[in-house]
């Protein structure tokens, strides 16, 4: 990929492609996704051979997945253990989230948007990684990436009384609410157990940055951002 996000870490491969990745991932499994052909991942090429993109339908549903999941899942959650093996999702003003426990070497990759976020997806996630992965919540780091924010996300009153036991600032313009789901996530995340200073937001709207992402609200493109996470195979001789 020619742009991307890339958030730094020695036990997993951490990062969203901007509108300059302008390919589409295959669902499923998948050994010869673009994601894994991407210039930034080039040095990490025998550390990763398959990638896994769901078929996203704004659920709560959360899909565990191998290198020996056949299954194209409905989804718009996933949680592997597999090393050498990328989660994908994609987006385009949907709140992307990234999620990592490095002591027990388990990711998450989340698409919340207003629907996924009044099902609380980020929360079941995150508690499915601490039930049934032995996630210590306190160690969980997540990241969230670009998507549209209150500046620009504007929703009709019956859709932001959803989020009215959420303690985020209030936005309304010409009469009308604008909502921020990703801080929204991030709450719902801290009441999850995660600690604030585990959770980093990156500051970009998708709404605002014509030139570096896709909006289907504000511009209605039909391209997608990709957030993706894994855990690297460790070379035999490391």
């Amino acid at each position: 990929m020619d742009a991307a996000i890339i958030k730094r870490t020695k036990k997993a491969v951490i990062f969203f492609t901007t509108r300059q990745f302008n390919y589409e991932i295959p669902l499923g499994l998948s050994h010869s996704s673009p994601i894994l052909m991407a210039s930034n991942l080039h040095e990490l090429s025998n550390r990763f051979s398959f990638c896994y993109q769901p078929k996203q339908i704004h659920s709560k549903n959360i899909a565990v997945v191998t290198k020996e999941t056949k299954r194209i899942y409905e989804a718009d959650g996933l949680i592997t253990n597999t090393p050498g093996l990328l989660l994908s999702i994609r987006t385009a003003d949907c709140v992307p989230i990234l999620m990592f426990d490095k002591n027990n070497r388990v990711v998450a990759a989340v698409h919340s948007g207003w629907r996924g976020t009044s099902k609380q997806i980020a929360h079941l996630c995150a508690k499915k990684l601490i039930d049934e992965f032995a996630a210590d919540p306190k160690k969980l780091m997540v990241y969230i990436g670009p998507s549209i924010r209150d500046c620009c996300y504007e929703v009709s009153e019956k859709i932001a009384k959803r989020f009215n036991s959420y303690n985020q600032p209030s936005k309304i313009k010409n009469g009308k609410p604008f909502i921020d789901l990703a801080y929204i996530n991030k709450e719902m995340l801290i009441n999850t157990g995660v600690p604030e200073g585990n959770i980093c937001i990156e500051k970009w709207c998708t709404g605002c940055e014509a030139q570096l992402f896709y909006s289907w609200r504000k511009r209605k493109d039909s391209g997608r951002m990709y957030a993706v996470i894994g855990i690297p195979e460790i070379r035999k001789t490391e």
